[in-house]
């Protein structure tokens, strides 16, 4: 009686368990990572980059002819900070997807410079949650931060007009500076957009805050992957020389050089993935490169 009572609480918590897991929103996901769409990701980061706004809401830039069925939203840009990118949807009859995507350091945007290199941290999201992120990263993303939250819920209205029943995803992404400012916006928009899953996807980013501001990442999203283009030197900087604690987001993707394989690394920052190489092994090809892509210049 005892061994049949024990298994039958068992059974109850596995399913309650069960139950939990599956309505909860903010659980991270355990699909592993997916090439294909890492690769459409790199594309759509390239679009990022476009400075003809006119050619990515017509969607006929030259990055644009490798994504296909997306429908571009809104775009947005700071003259002050010269931070960039779009938002775009792609309508499906299970889940549709929103895309928000942030364009990377451009060498013609000099602000973009200034911003990278204002690396003192900065106490932000008190409210919400803890940990210390990069100033320079932070004030270019506060700098679009009403026009983006304009552009999504535009975009989830849309989608829901075509089908109010449908499941909606908020994707991330960016390369380089992009990628940084991918990783503050899960984190600052997770209370805006609560009940719709968050996934982040990034190339070659720098360290964007302490290892506390890393765990609310982790918190934000159901999905979250950082690829890394083998001696690439961003994911190097900003450093810690004066104490800063900078921490990496989870879970590094390393690739190597011709991206024909790749690992997926321990949790924190995995001494046998990018952390491997030293500053004299570091590549700049690496970073301009992701999948065979140049992405901030594939606009030309």
């Amino acid at each position: 009686m005892k061994t049949n009572l024990l298994f039958f609480l068992f059974v109850v918590l596995l399913s309650l368990n069960s139950i939990l897991c599956r309505n909860s929103k903010k659980t991270r996901s355990v699909s592993s990572f997916s090439q294909t769409d890492a690769r459409e990701k790199a594309f759509i980061s390239a679009i990022a980059y476009c400075s003809n706004i006119n050619q990515i809401m017509n969607w006929t830039c030259l990055p644009c002819q490798n994504v296909s069925s997306m429908q571009p939203i809104s775009v947005f840009s700071s003259v002050v900070t010269s931070t960039a990118g779009f938002v775009s949807i792609r309508k499906q009859p299970q889940t549709s997807i929103v895309y928000v995507v942030f364009r990377g350091t451009t060498p013609n945007h000099p602000l973009n410079w200034l911003t990278d290199l204002e690396a003192e941290p900065l106490q932000a999201f008190a409210s919400k949650f803890n940990g210390n992120v990069h100033s320079g990263f932070y004030g270019a993303y506060l700098s679009v931060r009403p026009s983006l939250i304009s552009g999504i819920q535009t975009a989830i209205k849309n989608i829901l007009a075509w089908d109010s029943s449908v499941n909606i995803e908020i994707h991330f992404t960016g390369h380089s500076l992009g990628s940084a400012l991918a990783t503050v916006a899960v984190v600052d928009l997770r209370d805006n957009f609560q009940n719709i899953p968050f996934n982040l996807l990034t190339f070659g980013s720098p360290r964007v805050g302490n290892q506390d501001f890393a765990k609310s990442v982790a918190s934000a999203v159901t999905q979250a992957y950082r690829v890394v283009h083998q001696a690439d030197p961003v994911p190097h900087i900003p450093g810690n020389t004066f104490n800063w604690n900078y921490a990496h987001v989870d879970q590094e993707i390393f690739y190597d050089q011709t991206f024909s394989t790749y690992k997926t690394c321990n949790l924190g920052e995995d001494s046998s993935c990018s952390k491997k190489f030293k500053f004299w092994q570091y590549n700049l090809n690496d970073h301009l490169e992701y999948f065979g892509i140049r992405v901030g210049r594939y606009c030309g």
